[in-house]
Formats: C-alpha cells, structure tokens, sequence
C-alpha cells in the first residue's frame, strides 16, 4: 500500500520553498506517486513572468528553461531537482505563436533542439509592461 511517506520529501521541499518565498506566484501542483516517479512534483504556472519567478526561487540557472511546441501548443518548461526532488515547472501561457516559436532557435542561430538562454526573461519584462 502506498501512504503519504514517499511524499514526505517532496511536501517537505514545498513547504521550504513556500516558507522562504511567500509571494511567488501561486501555482498549480500535483505529486506524483508511482512507478519511478515516486515524490515528483509537477508545477504548472500562468506565464513567463510566473515562471522566471519560480527559477529565481528554486536557484536554477536560466539555461535550464525549454521552449517546446507540440501542434498548435508553445510552452515553456524547466526540470531539475530542488532538495533533491525532481521539479518539472511549465508554463502554457505563452506570448508568441507555433510559427514564432518554431524559428526562434535559428534566429538566434542555435540548433533547433536549443533555445536561447534568457528568452524567459526578457518575456518577463514585455509581459509586465
């Protein structure tokens, strides 16, 4: 039988990370418990802003951000550990268009696996304006 133990970490990373940031932007948040999953958290936010927010918060460095694209979906998404928890931060409001996204990379000349390190931020600031 599963119980909350295999959460314990994972609630208690929450709560470290609330404590010490508590105006972060308010978060949607599932725990994870199965397979090799145990204790993963999932956090979904309400755009870039949110989610640059969240990076500072859990001492990420800005080259961890993604840009993806499935379809007509463009998001953004970050995944590492926060005392020793897996985290995987997403946002689906997204100021910009499949067909922008898609380009992104080459503009900045990068291969079309990467993404521009610090896109996050500067959508952080066009978005607060």
């Amino acid at each position: 039988m599963k119980t909350n133990r295999i959460q314990l970490a994972a609630l208690t990373a929450l709560a470290t990370l609330a404590r010490n940031n508590p105006d972060l932007p308010g978060p949607s948040i599932n725990l994870y418990s199965g397979g090799s999953i145990d204790g993963f958290v999932y956090v979904g936010l309400d755009g870039p802003a949110a989610l640059e927010a969240w990076r500072v918060a859990l001492g990420w460095l800005p080259e961890i951000v993604e840009l993806k694209t499935h379809k007509d979906t463009v998001w953004l998404a970050m995944d590492a550990e926060f005392m020793g928890v897996p985290f995987q931060v997403n946002t689906f409001t997204v100021p910009v268009s499949v067909e922008v996204a898609s380009v992104l990379p080459e503009a900045a000349g990068l291969a079309s696996d990467e993404v521009p390190s610090g896109l996050p931020q500067a959508w952080s600031a066009e978005v607060s304006a």
